[in-house]
């Protein structure tokens, strides 16, 4: 894959400073003057199915999707190229949250349209509940099914054009992108990827990780729960001598992408022997669809560890482990120190970036967080349709969007994001007049 040095800085957005800047931005979106409360909202039509696995590599910095140099603040970390790979910054400001809610009038000029999309298990819980409320809330007439196959599912079903959008937590590489030409990039969220695990140990004081010791149990050289290395992480715990059972994904997922490049970024042995990408070669464990199966292996199996997406912990009841940043803290995976890991202080032009491993300057930033891009084509056939996708777009990253997507504990994707995101949208067309202005 092509290299291009691109340098993205982190800081900490401060909440007044995402405030305002999500007011500009959404009332560039077309926002009236009040605010409106997100709504109740339910599951909309999904269906899981199988997809591909492959993982790829980077070091103890941060670097662009093509592989640019991403360097923070003050920045001591040199960060190492990678085909899907990128870096962070951090901000705990809600974004958006002074922000004014756009208004829609009638969309797809009133017709009864379904729109279909494929991809990413790790968005999918948000994305549905989305779907209904966009649905119940704004546009009647507007339904989506989308199918939670996993992001290389989603690539190639985008791909070859068989559906309305694709969704993929791992940006296209560049040979993908040739494969797809005039695909978007759009940015809907972000979220942490957490180590969860089966154990008979105190629900109240969930175990905590240093990345090396993931890596460790990942390349199968630590092997038991009271391994010296998970002791050394988690002082004061009489851990059991059960065997660990590795689970990793079986298909092509975003959410593997996310958690072999953090690896990638710490060790050398795992960038150069197993690396990065939506599908890689695990050198131990067993393999498990989705999050959802991953989910529900680890819950079947005593001694099980495997790694989902933020809800898939929670709705299975599984611990939430506690993951050493560069900082030298060992934090839990939150909204709020998911939101310190993804808020950047510049973004590359085609926003393909990785925000996992903040800069040790980052405080309080869990480092396995990732972001799920929604992939739509610039040139677009049906007019309806392509309204009917940009309205939802900007409508899931409106106040209301990201209040849904707090509920739900996924962080919204911060206001300069934001304003990137809206230009995107101007890029899609229909006929070469463009459906969004």
């Amino acid at each position: 894959m092509a290299s291009a040095n691109r340098v993205v800085n982190r800081r900490v957005v401060l909440m007044g400073i995402a405030g305002a800047a999500g007011t500009a931005i959404l009332t560039a979106c077309g926002g009236s003057a009040t605010s409106t409360p997100a709504p109740a909202a339910t599951a909309a039509t999904t269906s899981a199915a199988g997809a591909v696995a492959t993982a790829t590599k980077a070091p103890a910095a941060a670097t662009s999707s093509t592989g640019a140099t991403v360097s923070s603040p003050a920045a001591a970390t040199a960060a190492t190229t990678s085909p899907v790979a990128g870096t962070t910054a951090a901000s705990s400001a809600p974004s958006g949250s002074a922000a004014v809610q756009p208004t829609f009038g009638a969309i797809a000029g009133g017709a009864n349209i379904q729109l279909t999309g494929a991809g990413s298990t790790f968005i999918n819980p948000l994305l549905t509940t989305w779907a209904q409320a966009f649905n119940q809330s704004i546009a009647k007439n507007i339904t989506i099914n989308y199918q939670s196959i996993g992001s290389g599912g989603g690539i190639q079903q985008i791909t070859q054009k068989t559906v309305d959008f694709g969704a993929s937590d791992a940006p296209l590489t560049d040979d993908q992108i040739k494969a797809a030409p005039g695909i978007l990039h759009i940015p809907m969220v972000h979220g942490p990827v957490v180590p969860t695990y089966n154990l008979k140990l105190d629900v109240n004081k969930p175990l905590q990780f240093s990345g090396q010791t993931l890596v460790g149990i990942y390349f199968g050289t630590i092997t038991k729960w009271n391994d010296k290395a998970i002791a050394a992480d988690n002082p004061g715990i009489t851990l059991p001598s059960t065997d660990i059972a590795v689970v990793y994904r079986s298909d092509g997922s975003g959410t593997t992408s996310i958690w072999v490049d953090f690896f990638s970024k710490i060790s050398k042995d795992w960038e150069s022997k197993v690396g990065r990408g939506t599908s890689v070669k695990f050198p131990t464990g067993i393999g498990a669809k989705g999050n959802e199966g991953v989910a529900g292996q680890v819950k079947q199996v005593e001694g099980g560890i495997g790694y989902v997406e933020l809800a898939y912990a929670l709705e299975n009841k599984l611990p939430l482990s506690l993951v050493k940043n560069a900082a030298g803290e060992f934090i839990p995976p939150t909204v709020d120190s998911a939101s310190k890991a993804a808020a950047l202080t510049s973004y590359p032009d085609d926003l393909r970036f990785s925000i996992t491993n903040p800069a040790a300057e980052v405080k309080g930033a869990y480092p396995i967080t990732g972001t799920t891009w929604v992939l739509p084509f610039t040139q677009q056939t049906d007019k309806n349709k392509a309204d009917a996708l940009v309205s939802f777009i900007r409508w899931a990253i409106s106040p209301a969007g990201d209040e849904i997507a707090r509920s739900k504990n996924y962080p919204p994707i911060p206001a300069p994001l934001k304003a990137k995101v809206l230009e995107k949208l101007k890029l899609i067309t229909v006929n070469g007049v463009p459906v969004y202005k």
